[in-house]
């Protein structure tokens, strides 16, 4: 899928996508805004080296940063932090405050920064100085141990060589010569040893009390929620319609006519009737057409406006609705229900059409109420009486199959309506199916946008159509 028919389909759900994003930003919002605040305040300390060192300080103190950074959380640091607190220092209160010490080495070699967080700006100042002193104290006592334990290694080495040494004097002179060299040697490590600064760990920069929490900051979380929310729906709305097979966002009429195999047109709300008049070519010729509306929402967009394009051509043109348990040309058109098709087909005479409501040149004979009998001679007297006009046959069905009642009573050319969110696979279906029921389908139109409610008050259709009528 390339970019712009990603952004196509991202937009064609844009409506989805920015309510989902606000409702987590909103839930974000509301969540943060009642979490209690939390403080946050840093000690700075430094990995200070003996100033003969040897070796590449660089090196040494990046090794001893990362050792002072992993001691920061150990068990033993944080109970003493603690109890030099004067707060309980038990296994429990010592796992709360785990999750609240932190410590991370700083961009210049050498520094660790430990930040502790608190209900209030003095518990955390105060945390964190305190686990900064324990960590100087623990490395103090670490190098006092270590240096006690080499001294008395050495010290130990010393002692067993004299031993040795007593034992072979007198008996082995050079046995005696060099155990007294290897003694002197081991002095001087000891001298050595003795002699040798300790790294340690200094406090440079104490805590401060900090001026305001550190969170929450619910607009800033709701901002990022919303971002995150936006990312996540468009890319869903897309999946989603690529785990559908829907047609394309970018040009749903092209992907339409090449799934059904016919010419096919795009309309778009706004759109008048030479929005289908590239239909005619496979519309001339006949004398009766076919609009058959396919979807879950009713309508008869499409067929309206062919009855306009042929009105509006000079034709003489009968727009019947045909489908009487699904009636949508008379809210389309913001009519009245009247006795419509199903009250007035045994009358109906070619003299009574004259008394026949009006739009745009175009007389329309309503679906009327839902009413026993044979429907398709209903439809077949529509067009016995009517024999100089132009015919639109409207149908408006949720499933092809909801035309089996009327569908002996069509004849000509079949243009199927679709909805511009209708699967591929449905769409093939429903061509199948229409030429099953001996219907000749010659186009598709594609309805792109808001869909109108079949429930939608007439009163709000009288106004629309108002606004299309020319001036």
């Amino acid at each position: 899928m390339d970019l712009l028919e990603h952004a196509a389909g991202v937009w064609a759900r844009r409506w989805v996508v920015l309510v989902v994003a606000l409702a987590a930003a909103a839930a974000v919002l509301v969540w943060r805004s009642t979490a209690p605040d939390q403080y946050v305040a840093q000690t700075t300390v430094q990995v200070r080296l003996p100033e003969d060192q040897a070796s590449d300080p660089s090196v040494q103190v990046g090794y001893y940063a990362d050792t002072v950074v992993g001691l920061t959380t150990s068990r033993g640091v944080l109970e003493k932090a603690l109890t030099s607190l004067g707060r309980p220092a038990d296994e429990d209160a010592v796992s709360a405050v785990s999750g609240d010490v932190t410590a991370e080495s700083g961009t210049q070699p050498g520094f660790v920064t430990v930040a502790a967080t608190g209900a209030d700006g003095v518990e955390a100042a105060d945390l964190a100085d305190a686990v900064a002193a324990v960590l100087a104290t623990e490395v103090a006592a670490d190098q006092a141990d270590d240096l006690a334990s080499q001294r008395a290694a050495i010290t130990d080495a010393i002692a067993l060589v004299g031993r040795e040494r007593r034992e072979v004097i007198g008996r082995d002179n050079v046995a005696v010569a060099a155990l007294e060299r290897e003694r002197e040697a081991l002095l001087g490590s000891l001298r050595a040893v003795a002699d040798r600064p300790s790294w340690r760990l200094a406090v440079v920069e104490p805590a401060t009390i900090p001026d305001g929490p550190a969170s929450p900051k619910p607009l800033r979380d709701a901002l990022l929620a919303l971002i995150v929310a936006l990312v996540l729906a468009a890319e869903g709305v897309v999946l989603a319609r690529a785990l559908r097979g829907s047609l394309s966002a970018r040009d749903p009429g092209r992907d339409a006519a090449a799934t059904a195999g016919v010419p096919a047109v795009v309309i778009d709300p706004d759109d008048g009737p030479t929005a289908v008049a590239s239909l005619l070519p496979v519309l001339e010729g006949d004398r009766a057409v076919n609009l058959v509306q396919l979807g879950d929402a009713p309508q008869a967009r499409a067929a309206t406006l062919v009855a306009r394009l042929l009105a509006a051509r000079g034709d003489d043109v009968l727009l019947v609705d045909v489908a009487p348990q699904r009636p949508t040309v008379d809210r389309e058109l913001g009519l009245d229900e009247g006795p419509g098709l199903t009250g007035l087909a045994r009358t109906l005479t070619p003299a009574s059409l004259d008394a026949l409501p009006q739009h745009d040149r175009v007389r329309v004979l309503t679906a009327g109420a839902p009413a026993p009998g044979d429907h398709p001679a209903r439809v077949a007297r529509v067009v016995e009486v009517a024999p100089q006009s132009r015919l639109v046959l409207a149908a408006s069905v949720d499933d092809v199959d909801d035309l089996l009642d009327v569908s002996s009573a069509l004849s000509g050319p079949t243009v199927l309506a679709v909805d511009a969110g209708v699967t591929r696979k449905r769409l093939r279906e429903a061509v199948t199916a229409l030429r099953g029921l001996g219907l000749d389908v010659v186009a598709v139109t594609v309805h792109r946008g808001q869909r109108r409610s079949s429930r939608a008050p007439r009163a709000v259709a009288r106004q629309r159509v108002a606004a299309e009528q020319p001036a």
